[in-house]
């Protein structure tokens, strides 16, 4: 008898443990310590009962996923097998669609977010729910998601809970807003200045903590962050140059069907005039350095006057140019196409859409180099250990006017450049591990027939600059001219001055060298 009632007390105890019930079904321990959960079949606009639960219904559940109607509480996902959550610690419950997937539902990957009564972030990273969430359909293309956010935060929206970076639906679909408190995530190697776009969003330097509606409009190319007042409808994706709208186009190239979406502006250019680019970010990511240069904060064309296409490839945030009133080599036009070379600005990773290939279709497969005068061309790009081209007569034209064959090559990659008799710029593949890729600035000379390969540091090329040749760190300090005394380091500045001068980051012009 005694070993009866001792055996009854402890099964009591276990049902006492884990007494939450959703529509009569009991919740069981996940793996995760403190996450409670239970699959059920859910109808939209159906009461749902929540038994065994401390404190008041409405403060557990996502407001995406119910109403309360009195002391109701009424589902309103769609139709469908569902996952609930309960997190034992914060007293809230979590939905997810069962094995769902876009267009059904969108995925929320990253850090910093999490429930929106929990006050706090989900474990980060994490590709099942309850740590990623799902945002709810709420219109052809455009979903809905109230969370959570913390200084810091950084999420991928996307089409699954996978690391695939093809199902990305973020950043490469929908530019964020407002602009300033949300932003979008660039990696920038602090050696070489090189980056690629991660697609993420995150906090921008106006962000607030808080609870916030995120309206996902992949229709729109919108995300907008609503919070205090703001709506989706106050925000309008636009895209200017020099106060023009862009064209928008698909670029299908042919055997594999590679799809690529762009804006377009056609204009008439001059060498030298400032241009306005309004609704881009991050600028310096994205120009290509032979046709833009930052002056104190103003961009500068520095091409010949001139007809001029550019492209900006909307998912990898990148500006390409071409030249569209001179065609041929004998107007003063050398064309670069092959493979194995990027976006000189781009690092290689996530760059799918900007790694040229052979031909003429997409604009990142050629580059139009800059005609300097006296037969001088230019042009700067990202290198592979694999680069493969040549410099033709003009846009379709596979006339050869630059290559291995007939141009001597000088400077950084002299000693390993192909010695074999290729007609394209490669490299010795046997000498290709002593190669550094990077970003190279390269020079042809159609009067000796030299092409000169220097490396450079892409921070310093598209970085600030003080007449259009030297790179400065520079931020506006408005109009105070001040002479003072300063110490150069390796690891910066430090300025030695009788005035405390307020926080910011000021134009440096230096004296004596």
């Amino acid at each position: 008898m005694k070993k009866l009632i001792s055996m009854l007390g402890c099964i009591i105890i276990a049902v006492s443990m884990y007494g939450q019930r959703i529509n009569g079904q009991s919740m069981t321990p996940t793996e995760t310590e403190g996450i409670l959960q239970v699959a059920l079949s859910m109808t939209n606009n159906a009461e749902v009962s929540f038994d065994g639960f401390d404190g008041n219904t409405a403060d557990m559940l996502q407001p995406d996923y119910f109403t309360m109607q009195g002391a109701k509480a009424v589902f309103t996902g769609a139709d469908g097998e569902y996952s609930f959550f309960y997190n034992t610690n914060d007293k809230v419950i979590s939905v997810a669609r069962n094995n769902a997937v876009y267009p059904d539902v969108l995925w929320v990957i990253g850090g910093g977010f999490g429930h929106p009564k929990a006050g706090k972030a989900n474990t980060g990273w994490q590709l099942d729910a309850p740590h990623a969430m799902q945002a709810k359909k709420i219109g052809e293309d455009v979903y809905e998601l109230t969370m959570y956010l913390e200084s810091g935060f950084d999420f991928l929206s996307k089409s699954h809970n996978d690391w695939d970076a093809s199902h990305n639906l973020a950043g490469n679909k929908m530019d964020p807003f407002p602009v300033d408190e949300f932003e979008l995530n660039f990696y920038v190697d602090p050696a070489t200045g090189n980056s690629h776009f991660c697609r993420d969003f995150m906090a921008g330097k106006n962000f607030s903590t808080g609870v916030y509606t995120v309206r996902f409009d992949l229709a729109a190319g919108k995300c907008v962050f609503c919070k205090d007042g703001v709506s989706p409808d106050d925000f309008t994706v636009s895209r200017k140059i020099n106060g023009v709208d862009g064209k928008f186009t698909t670029v299908v190239k042919g055997d594999n069907q590679k799809s690529v979406n762009y804006q377009y502006w056609d204009m008439n250019l001059a060498q030298g005039q400032n241009m306005d680019f309004e609704g881009f970010s991050n600028l310096h990511l994205m120009v290509q350095p032979e046709y833009f240069t930052n002056i104190r904060g103003q961009y500068v064309f520095n091409a010949p006057t001139g007809e001029y296409r550019i492209w900006f490839i909307i998912e990898d945030k990148a500006i390409y140019c071409e030249r569209l009133d001179k065609t041929t080599f004998d107007d003063g036009v050398l064309v670069i196409t092959g493979e194995g070379f990027i976006h000189p600005v781009k690092n290689g990773t996530l760059c799918d859409n900007l790694r040229a290939a052979w031909g003429y279709e997409l604009p990142s497969d050629y580059v139009f180099c800059v005609n300097k005068g006296n037969g001088i061309h230019e042009t700067y790009l990202y290198l592979e250990p694999a680069f493969y081209f040549a410099g033709y007569e003009g846009k379709d034209s596979w006339n050869r006017k630059a290559g291995n064959d007939n141009y001597t090559i000088t400077g950084d990659i002299a000693a390993l450049r192909d010695t074999e008799g290729n007609p394209n710029f490669c490299l010795d593949w046997l000498k290709r591990e002593d190669f550094v890729p990077g970003t190279y600035r390269i020079t042809f000379d159609t009067n000796n027939n030299t092409a000169n390969f220097e490396r450079v540091n892409m921070a310093e090329v598209n970085g600030v600059h003080d007449d259009g040749t030297t790179s400065i760190n520079a931020v506006n300090v408005g109009y105070l001219e001040k002479e003072i005394e300063s110490i150069y380091t390796v690891s910066g500045i430090k300025v030695n001055s009788g005035d405390n001068l307020p926080k910011g980051i000021y134009i440096i012009r230096y004296t004596q060298g």
